[in-house]
């Protein structure tokens, strides 16, 4: 709820909404991308970075290299976007928008030990995304 909440302070704060989404972007966004991502990032990521990094020096938390590590990918892969042929360069929407709710998704991880969880939060901020900014 309060991922769905973040985004849309994002949507209306960024301004005018885009235009009319298609149905398959509403079906595309209730379902593939929190299923993929969080199997992909907050599922085999974390798993693998656990393993690689299982214990760390200095007393640092064992939590924290995979979430350092997986926290930043999923920044890094949403920073660029792919639109009509073209590449585009979001470093403001992605630390405004994309690093909290990521931070959000690996705390649901974190408490749950779930993935589906997070894939539930995943797509109902996309949807919420998605609701908000359809005209």
């Amino acid at each position: 709820m309060a991922l769905m909440v973040y985004m849309s302070v994002i949507v209306f704060a960024s301004g005018e909404p885009s235009s009319p989404n298609p149905l398959e972007n509403w079906l595309f966004e209730a379902t593939l991308p929190g299923i993929d991502e969080e199997l992909f990032f907050r599922g085999v990521a974390v798993v693998v970075a656990s393993q690689a990094f299982p214990q760390l020096r200095f007393n640092i938390p064992q939590w924290i290299a995979p979430f350092t590590i997986t926290t930043g990918m999923f920044t890094l892969l949403h920073l660029f976007a792919l639109s009509h042929g073209h590449i585009s360069f979001h470093w403001f929407s992605t630390l405004v928008g994309v690093l909290p709710i990521t931070l959000g998704l690996y705390v649901i991880r974190y408490r749950t030990g779930s993935v589906f969880s997070g894939m539930v939060a995943h797509n109902m901020a996309n949807l919420t995304n998605v609701f908000l900014t359809t005209s």
